[in-house]
């Protein structure tokens, strides 16, 4: 067959692409007719995973790459919520009104259920040195991940290197532990590791891992009081986003427990990070979206899509909280574009050289005074 038979082919085939898509454009005004009618959000990630899900399903069994099939899926999605839109003079796609508190966290409850078997092993594979993060989306995605846990580890040492007393260590929202096995348990004499799920705690306590006998582990809520007594914490750790719910008191409580000289490192969603003004469908380059109008954030786990509580702050807001209660700040946020590459797109061998730019300027603006990353971090010092 010659190129022009070819070519001529291809056309027609483009042709018949493009009345497909144009039947399926035009069915979007009785969507956001029915969407307006019952007051439903145009975004709606389950109905989005699931679909995404089957697409790959599909695209597998024909034998169509994974990723070429979730591309043209997500970018034919958000054209048909942009339509939507357009069509309910709406400025966001994303929902503005907060689920009942309730739904998030039983939301939160089945999160950690269906993610506590694996965790310490996608953990462990975030962390890793080698650059041999596990092929597929879900291994292209890693390497954004990968780079903030470089970083956060990295973070970690430099704080408890810089303490005066390695006395006790606690872990807020530890999962299945592995801040605790990789930096905390060999460092201090107690380390108390709490969290919100049975079944994260449940996965901890049944690892392979040794844990060492000063190192305890507990399933439960931190409401009003950290689990410590006045002036006796030489560290604490704890990520503020799917965290969120824990002591709304925080900034205070911190204060209360930290030991003279000892340090604490959270970290929360940038409500002002450029990752929020820049959706797609499906997975992240974090895995995650926070919805900075509502407070949620959107986990993609498979065919799911989990929505939870995640209360979000500002370079700002975090840097008023802790001086009010009297704690010394310093803050950095990060990554800031890298999380904006689509995980798809990462696969192809020439996109190598724009991932490590992106990487290398999310270092430079952490150290600046862009504050735009998705995450906020801050190591508080009594």
């Amino acid at each position: 067959m010659d190129i022009d038979n070819i070519r001529n082919m291809l056309r027609t085939i483009d042709g018949q692409i493009m009345g497909l898509v144009l039947q399926r454009w035009s069915l979007m005004t009785g969507v956001a007719a029915w969407k307006k009618e019952h007051g439903k959000p145009i975004h709606a990630p389950a109905v989005e995973a699931a679909n995404l899900e089957r697409i790959l399903e599909s695209a597998q069994a024909m034998g169509l790459d994974a990723d070429f099939a979730t591309e043209i899926a997500a970018a034919i999605i958000k054209h048909s919520k942009d339509r939507q839109c357009e069509l309910l003079e709406l400025d966001t796609m994303l929902p503005t009104i907060q689920p009942p508190i309730g739904e998030l966290r039983t939301n939160l409850l089945k999160l950690c259920a269906v993610t506590a078997p694996v965790y310490d092993n996608e953990y462990d594979q975030w962390g890793r040195d080698d650059g041999s993060q596990t092929g597929g989306p879900s291994g292209r995605r890693d390497k954004a991940i990968h780079a903030y846990r470089k970083r956060e580890a990295k973070l970690i040492d430099d704080v408890i290197a810089s303490l005066p007393q390695h006395e006790l260590a606690l872990d807020i929202g530890c999962a299945t532990g592995p801040v605790v096995k990789s930096s905390l348990e060999d460092r201090f004499e107690v380390v108390r590791a709490i969290d919100v799920s049975e079944d994260m705690i449940r996965a901890a306590e049944a690892s392979d891992h040794q844990w060492p006998g000063h190192v305890e582990f507990e399933a439960t809520e931190v409401r009003a009081q950290l689990p410590a007594g006045d002036n006796s914490v030489s560290f604490l750790v704890c990520n503020f986003g799917t965290a969120s719910e824990a002591l709304p008191n925080h900034w205070q409580e911190i204060h209360r427990v930290l030991a003279p000289g000892g340090k604490a490192l959270l970290s929360f969603y940038n409500k002002e990070a450029l990752s929020n003004f820049w959706y797609y469908p499906g997975p992240t380059t974090l895995r995650a979206h926070y919805n900075y109008r509502n407070d949620t954030v959107e986990v993609w786990v498979g065919g799911t899509a989990f929505t939870v509580f995640a209360q979000g702050h500002t370079v700002e807001s975090v840097r008023e909280g802790a001086s009010a209660a009297g704690l010394a700040v310093e803050i950095q946020t990060y990554p800031t574009l890298y999380s904006l590459l689509p995980p798809f797109a990462l696969k192809a061998p020439h996109w190598g050289p724009l991932c490590d730019a992106a990487t290398d300027m999310d270092d430079k603006l952490a150290a600046s005074e862009v504050t735009r990353g998705t995450y906020i971090t801050a190591v508080l010092t009594k």
